[in-house]
């Protein structure tokens, strides 16, 4: 009897400092980063790596902030500073380079 109180009352105490630890987590939903640039061709880098990528391409990545920005062939002047996008979980942007610059939808 003796064992099996202090099995609840460690199972309690274990709740009450690990809350999470109770309940499943669910994993976040993937995003989708869209890419494009007038004129098209140009190579995408994200975070400052290059993805070996093109425009116009579409990126399925981790929700969370990314840095984009282009070079080459369909680069722009106007977007020599790269943006900035915060994708939440299952959410979906555009960035989009054209003569003006950076356009985020």
């Amino acid at each position: 009897m003796r064992l099996r109180q202090a099995t609840l009352s460690l199972g309690f105490c274990w709740m009450a400092f690990f809350p999470g630890a109770a309940s499943p987590q669910m994993p976040s939903a993937p995003a989708r980063l869209i890419v494009l640039s007038s004129p098209q061709g140009a190579t995408i880098l994200i975070d400052g790596q290059s993805t070996g990528q093109a425009t116009p391409k579409t990126f399925v990545v981790a929700p969370r902030t990314y840095k984009v920005s282009l070079f080459g062939a369909g680069g722009n002047s106007a977007c020599a500073t790269p943006a900035v996008v915060t994708l939440a979980s299952g959410q979906s942007k555009t960035v989009n380079c054209a003569t003006n610059g950076w356009t985020i939808q």
